[in-house]
């Protein structure tokens, strides 16, 4: 796919802390995430982790989405943050600066944000590229999940603000 996908993810209170630790690999090949609200102080500053380029490129649409059922789950998520915690697992950790750019294999690295401050915002701008199951039936499935699944957090979110 030759299409660029912006998602503008903006994170806050303790809804934030829910989408803190979801290691995921991306559907995109590129990622490309541009800080635009980062906390710069405190422990809790939403970090970037990251386990660069872990996985080759799959084959079969098929196989990518079963290795992400495996590891995109609560219980992964909780196993994963737990090994880190004790020190087994050790990934990169990136302080992330406002107006930086920073590029990656979304699709070959294992990533996810560090929980950030209730009270402090973090938000940032996210460019995917390179969907190498694009076209295919189940990845159109998956995006109209998703896509479904996002305009419902963020009718949620506009309902919190008022």
């Amino acid at each position: 796919s030759k299409r660029i996908y912006l998602v503008m993810r903006c994170v806050q209170g303790q809804t934030g802390r829910k989408e803190s630790n979801c290691f995921h690999y991306d559907a995109s090949l590129v990622t490309a995430l541009l800080p635009v609200e980062i906390p710069q102080e405190g422990d809790q500053r939403g970090d970037l982790l990251l386990f660069p380029n872990l996985r080759r490129l799959r084959k079969y649409v098929l196989v990518n989405v079963l290795e992400k059922a495996l590891l995109q789950n609560k219980l992964s998520r909780r196993v994963i943050t737990r090994a880190i915690g004790v020190g087994l697992l050790k990934p990169q950790r990136l302080q992330l600066v406002p107006g930086n750019l920073y590029l990656f294999w979304g699709y070959r690295s294992l990533h996810a944000n560090e929980p950030c401050d209730p009270a402090q915002l973090r938000a940032t701008a996210i460019f995917h590229y390179g969907d190498p199951h694009a076209g295919s039936l189940m990845t159109r499935m998956i995006l109209r999940h998703n896509q479904r699944r996002a305009r419902r957090a963020s009718a949620i979110g506009a309902q919190q603000a008022v």
